[in-house]
């Protein structure tokens, strides 16, 4: 077969050839390695927003996750419209992140959910583009709360 990788791999059985699980193990092991530095950014100071919306495009499912919830944590205005796009991914564990990423800048999901068919996706996703356009999504005022958290002052009841 013409381009066809042939790995070798070793198992209980002995060498097996296996095609295409030399890539498989290389994507693997390039999101563990992007995720260790990306988790390392923050710690060193460089974990920029614009580095969070350049990730969001990033192979790794992962990444993209990790991203949609740095960018929303930051109230990143500018991420929005990429926020939408991830609405589309074939992840859905990313799609989960990314509405839930919206939820938290914008204070709705306008009936996106994450799970449904794909024309079902498809026509949300148009909601959200067309509010977008004439401005009827903007982003929360004031700080937003940790998830999970009541929002109130520590020992305010």
């Amino acid at each position: 077969m013409r381009g066809a990788v042939v790995t070798r791999v070793w198992s209980p059985a002995g060498s097996v050839y296996n095609r295409g699980m030399l890539r498989a193990a290389t994507t693997a092991v390039w999101c563990g390695l992007v995720l260790t530095i990306g988790g390392l950014a923050p710690a060193i100071g460089c974990d920029s927003a614009l580095a969070r919306r350049q990730r969001l495009a990033s192979p790794c499912p992962l990444e993209r996750v990790g991203a949609a919830v740095g960018l929303a944590e930051a109230g990143d205005a500018q991420a929005v419209d990429l926020l939408i796009g991830l609405l589309e991914d074939r992840d859905p564990g990313v799609r989960l992140y990314a509405i839930l990423a919206l939820e938290r800048l914008c204070g709705t999901t306008l009936g996106y959910r994450y799970y449904d068919g794909e024309a079902a996706r498809a026509a949300a996703v148009a909601r959200w583009r067309e509010a977008r356009q004439r401005g009827a999504v903007a982003l929360r005022s004031g700080p937003r709360p940790a998830p999970g958290s009541s929002g109130s002052a520590p020992g305010a009841r």
